[in-house]
Formats: structure tokens, sequence, C-alpha cells
């Protein structure tokens, strides 16, 4: 059971929510099911309601980044200047927080080094492009933020078939709904959350009915349809009502499109599509996952949280630009400019208003004394004929227009108010006309401070990000799972299985800096690189300490060090490429397999260390089998570790001899006086 509880000591702070303990249920009954969907229903118009400002904000921001151009009135220019600034202000601040942060799992006992490193591996490799692509879709998320102040992901495992899985996806503002009372610290402080737009075809319901993941009684219900089995019965038949089921999400998602494609809807509604909200709430103490769609007021799935995640923590995870203990919905870096923009685009609008009256200015004539008004405009080569004895003192008068210029004051003003406020400046954009290197570091030092201090608000999201992965791999991983490791000769296979995860449970998460916290930790490297440099030579200091300390804060991986500073035979690449491919050989159990006559020790120790390392998860068969191969590897490298002591001392000898004969030739051509 969730224990609610356990976030008592927070929530007596804020004084307004409470919790308390209940026994679980023995079973979901038809009456309690009854229940929680009439509650699902309540508690979405009730946090949707909460909602109905941002979205209309929403909406004034998403016609300016989608470039949809407002009909004004009163000016005759329309340059869409407010739009350009923000979608330009939109581009330049992702760029400045385009690289995602990266997890690492931190061990609490040395005992946990390995897991911690193999868990360490199978989260980049998850979140490859190959896979996840967590690149895009932190990059996605993080648009997401800027305009509307929050990103939302889904994250959860799977196992179907015994094979792990990572499903992140990115969730829509509009598609996720909090029970307000949350605030915006921590979301498991929420009774009542879930994400809409999860649509369903007829089709998968019946797969759900037939695989035993939903009630066939709801399904029956919600789509009106009889036994699947009936020779009458036709798949997708029934339309379901499709217009009406339209939530009040997907109505707010159309209304974002018109601005981006001038047509509501990309639903193709052809056959039976089903809208669905994935709902969790809280009933009597017991959190419970549901798949509820609305319209009906039916929950074709209802289960208790923890038999879905075993956890008890909602599988989702997200961040705020601006984020507020209180408030969940919180203004975006666009909200905070967007009058800006609008006023800096009013501005310009006046500018060429004003450069339009003063280059075709209003005229007035006296009677009938242009015979044809429309001469009047301009022309080049143009004559305009006059009535006979017209005078043009008096006859015409150009109504003259003074030049503004306040309007570009006003906006160079708020260019700069702007510019501080936010963090994008003429310098982040590549627009900087600071000359002085001082100024400008300087500058751009503000700049980081304030990226940084976004960078530490997305951080916290992915610390959650940490925890949910880590839950997915304890409860999924149930077969090894193979690990591409960058070795000496490029890609080598390692493994993870159940016993790695089993009892790491004291485990530390730590969020790497991104580009624009390194860019406002600058000073600090250049600092420590300079020490490093300045201790050179220095009998106190460990040189090659020194030198691999030096390598990583330059950005060199561990891996690229070892070889860096490796001077002796361990840095033979090719020897050790063969020693990689001769343990997957072993594995294979190959009889074809014979000893490496060019073994040496670094060979040697390369499969002594796969052994060691891999000893829990090798059979006792495979086992024998590489203890055998270094018994008989013994003699050559024996043979190759004396041969090349040998040749060493030779060339050592050969070196010695030169340069005493360099000096005796030197000598003999007897050497300048001093």
């Amino acid at each position: 059971m969730v224990d609610l509880c356990k976030y008592r000591a927070d929530i007596n702070k804020i004084g307004n929510l409470f919790c308390y303990m209940a026994q679980k249920p023995k079973k979901i009954t038809p009456k309690l099911i009854e229940i929680l969907e009439a509650q699902a229903s309540s508690e979405i118009e009730f946090a949707r309601k909460y909602k109905e400002n941002r979205v209309a904000k929403w909406h004034i921001s998403e016609a300016m980044v989608y470039g949809k151009k407002n009909s004004l009135e009163d000016v005759r220019a329309n340059a869409g200047i407010a739009n350009a600034k923000a979608q330009g202000f939109v581009s330049t601040l992702l760029s400045k927080i385009d690289a995602p942060p990266n997890i690492k799992y931190r061990h609490a006992k040395n005992a946990d080094m390995k897991p911690a490193r193999r868990l360490n591996m199978m989260y980049m490799q998850e979140m490859a492009h190959e896979k996840e692509n967590l690149q895009m879709k932190d990059l996605l998320g993080k648009k997401q933020a800027i305009i509307y102040g929050r990103a939302i992901y889904e994250y959860h495992a799977s196992s179907d078939g015994g094979q792990y899985r990572s499903v992140l996806s990115n969730v829509s503002v509009y598609d996720f709904l909090i029970d307000p009372s949350a605030g915006g610290f921590d979301i498991e402080r929420a009774f009542f959350l879930g994400r809409g737009g999860v649509w369903k075809t007829k089709e998968q319901l019946d797969d759900g009915v037939e695989a035993g993941r939903y009630s066939k009684s709801k399904v029956k219900t919600l789509t009106g349809s009889t036994d699947t089995d009936d020779e009458n019965y036709v798949a997708g038949s029934d339309d379901g009502n499709n217009d009406a089921q339209k939530s009040e999400e997907e109505k707010a998602k159309e209304q974002a499109r018109v601005f981006i494609m001038g047509t509501e809807s990309k639903i193709h509604m052809q056959g039976s599509k089903y809208l669905f909200w994935e709902w969790y709430t809280t009933y009597k103490g017991q959190r419970y996952y549901m798949l509820f769609n609305e319209g009906a007021r039916i929950a074709v799935r209802v289960e208790f949280m923890e038999d879905v995640f075993k956890s008890g923590l909602y599988p989702f995870w997200t961040w705020a630009t601006d984020p507020d203990l209180a408030e969940f919905w919180t203004l975006s870096p666009l909200d905070q400019m967007r009058d800006i923009f609008m006023v800096q685009g009013a501005s310009i609008d006046q500018l060429l208003d004003n450069a339009e009256q003063r280059n075709k200015p209003m005229k007035g004539v006296v009677g009938d004394a242009v015979k044809n008004l429309n001469s009047l405009r301009y022309g080049r080569d143009k004559t305009v004929r006059f009535k006979k004895g017209t005078d043009l003192r008096t006859a015409l008068k150009v109504f003259e227009t003074p030049q503004l210029d306040t309007p570009l004051l006003v906006y160079d003003k708020l260019e700069n108010i702007g510019g501080l406020s936010s963090g994008v400046t003429a310098g982040t954009q590549g627009d900087s006309e600071e000359e002085k290197v001082g100024i400008y570091e300087g500058n751009m030092q503000q700049v980081a401070d304030r990226m940084g201090l976004l960078n530490k608000n997305y951080a916290d999201g992915y610390y959650r990000f940490g925890k949910l992965f880590y839950n997915g791999v304890k409860e999924h991983l149930t077969r090894k799972y193979a690990l591409e490791v960058v070795g000496h000769d490029g890609v080598e296979l390692e493994e993870i299985t159940k016993k790695d995860i089993k009892g790491f449970a004291n485990y530390g998460i730590d969020i790497s800096a991104s580009d624009a916290e390194l860019q406002a930790n600058m000073t600090d490297m250049k600092n420590k690189v300079a020490f490093l440099q300045g201790a050179k030579g220095s009998q106190t200091i460990n040189q090659k300490v020194r030198g691999g300390m030096e390598a990583e804060i330059v950005g060199f991986t561990q891996d690229e060090i070892r070889r860096l500073m490796d001077t002796n035979e361990f840095g033979d690449a090719e020897l050790l490429s063969e020693a990689s491919r001769d343990i997957e050989r072993l594995l294979k159990g190959d009889p074809d397999l014979k000893p490496n006559m060019n073994a040496n020790n670094a060979y040697k120790t390369r499969i002594v260390d796969y052994m060691t390392d891999q000893r829990e998860h090798l059979t006792e068969e495979v086992w024998l089998r590489f203890v055998q191969y270094v018994i008989d590897l013994e003699p050559f490298v024996i043979e190759n570790t004396i041969r090349k002591a040998n040749e060493m001392k030779a060339r050592q000898g050969m070196l010695a001899l030169a340069m005493a004969q360099e000096g005796n030739t030197q000598g003999g051509q007897g050497a300048p006086m001093m």
C-alpha cells in the first residue's frame, strides 16, 4: 500500500493537506469501480477548471511563437515584430540549455561500485538515440517549458516477454491535470493527477479484453458492440460518436494547431477511436490506476497502484522554469517577456506608420481646383492638371506629419530591460558590440548564472527521473541485459543482471552540469587548470595524478585518461583487441581456439580481469574453460616477456654505445675553449 504519510513532515509545513492510512481492500469490486469513476470525473473537471486562466495565456503566446498576425484597425503597419521577437527569444534560450544533463548513480558502499557502474552504463544505453532518444525528448520538453512554464514527461519500464524496455514520452501541458493543492514542489503530494490524449481503437480495446487487461463488460458498454465471435459483428463499424468525445484538452490543442497549420484537428476519425485518461486517484488512503473515458464516465481498467508500479510512485517527472512551493502552473520565460515584445512590436509599427504618413501625406484641395484627385498621388514623371487660373498657394495644402523618435527610444529601452531580466541579451544572440574581453566575459558570466539557475530547476526534475529509472530496472530486469562498453578495441560486451541491482538500495544520484552550468563554472575550471600547470614538476605533487586531473577537467573520459597515461605494454591496443576477441570465443566454447602465441602480461591481465568481474555470472563449465586457457597461456607469456626485456636491454645498450661514439667524435675534432 502507498504510504501517503511519508511526506507528513513537509505537508505539515504548509498546513493545507492531510494524510491518513486505511486498510487496502482485498479486491476491486464493481461498487468500488463506480465510486472511483464518479470521483475521477469530478477530479478531472475540477483540475481543468483551475487551469483555464493559464490556458488562455498560453494561446496568446502560441499566436506569437507560431506567427499569427492580429488585424490592427488603428494602424496600417503590421510588421510582426512581436512574433519575430518571441520566436527568436525561444530559439536563443533553447540553444543555451539544449544539452541534457547526465544522470550518474553513486554507490554508498564499495561493494556497490560495480552495480552502480553497470547501472550508469545501462541508463546511457537505454537513453541513446537508437532507443529512447533522450536528447530530442529533452529538447522538446525544454521548448515546452520556455513557452508554457512546465516540462512534463512520463517514464516507465516494461518486461513483456522477458525483454526489458524503457518507455520515455513527452506529455503535453494540455494533456496533464493535477490536484491544485499539491503545489509545485513534489507531485507525490497530489491526491490525483493524470494524462489525457490517450486514443484507443476498438480493436485495441478488444485485444485488451482478450489479454485480461480491460473489463469486458465496460468495453462492451463503451463501444456498444456485441460479441466479437458473432458473424454479424464488424470491428470498427460503430462510429463511437467521435466528435462528441473530444475533451476540453483536445479542443484547446486544436486552437493551438490553427496557428501552425491553419486547421484544427489532426486526428483522422475513420473507424472507432476512443479517448481516455490515464488517471491516478486516491480513495481512502489507497492509490488507484484507471484507464478512464471521461465522456462515458467508464473505466475499462482499474488497478491498485502498486500492482502497476511496485514503488507506488506516480510515473511522471516534471520541472518548472519558475518553481513555486504553492503553485504548479507557474509563469514561463515567454510569459515574462510577452508584453515587452508586444510593446516593441507596436513601437516599430508606429515608426513605419510615421514614415508612411511623412512619405505619403494627406492633402487638401479647394473645390474643383484639381481636375483628377487621383493625380495627386505620387508617380514618376507624373503631371497634375489644375483648373485654369488656380492659385496654387491657396488651392492645395499638404498636411505634414512630424517625425517621431520616441518609438525607437522605447524599443531600445525595452530591449535593455528585457535582456537584463531574462538573460537573453545581444551577446547571447551573437550580436554583442562589446570589444573588451574582460567586459564580455563578465557579462557572459552573468548570463551563465541565470542559465545556471534554469539548469538547477530541470536538474531537480532529472533527479526524480533517476529514481523512476532505478525503480523500473529493479522491477523489470528479469534477464541478463547486454551492455556495450567502450574499451581498448572499441565496443565490448558486459552484462547487468537482477543480482547486480538486488540490494543496491543505498545509492545517490548526481546530475551532471549541462552546457549553461559549465559556462557558469568556466572561471573555476580555469583556476584549477592554472594551479595544476603551476604544480608541474613539483616533488610534493603526484605528477601522474596531476596529469589525470588536468585531462578530466578539460573533458577527457576516464577510459581516455587511462589509455592516455598508459606508457607500458598495457597500451598495446591491437593485442588487447585480440584478448577481447578470444574472450568471446571462450564464451562460445570455440573448439578451434588455441593459446595466443603473442600473449604478454597485458593480454593475460585482460582475460583474468574479465574472469574476476564476471565470476558470479559464469557457469562452472565456462569458468574452468577460462582457467585452462590462462594456464595454457603461461609459457607464451613468459617467453614473450623475456624476449621483450632482452630487446629493451639491447636497445638501451645500443643507445649508450651510440652516445659514447658521438662523444669521442666530438672530442677528436676539438671542443671550443669556453
